[in-house]
């Protein structure tokens, strides 16, 4: 009976996902008639953070960036491991 109702649910999950990227081209068809889209990002590049281009400016921000990264994992873990 559980088999039945997974390959139910199976099929359902294909369906809407075929659903979910006819309703995408057609927006991509859409938006490329009106002059919107032409292919790749629609958005433009990615917004760049100030942590990243200050890290990229010199190689000793990158380490210490990358310090601090470590020590919050360290923390957190602590905290995670006390909860236990």
């Amino acid at each position: 009976m559980g088999h039945i109702i997974l390959s139910v649910l199976v099929m359902v999950a294909q369906m809407e996902r075929r659903f979910i990227l006819e309703r995408q081209r057609e927006g991509i068809e859409r938006a490329k008639l009106a002059g919107i889209y032409r292919g790749g990002n629609a958005l433009g590049p990615r917004p760049t953070f100030a942590w990243q281009t200050s890290a990229r400016s010199d190689d000793a921000s990158v380490w210490a960036l990358a310090s601090s990264v470590l020590d919050r994992g360290v923390e957190c873990r602590a905290e995670h491991e006390d909860l236990r």
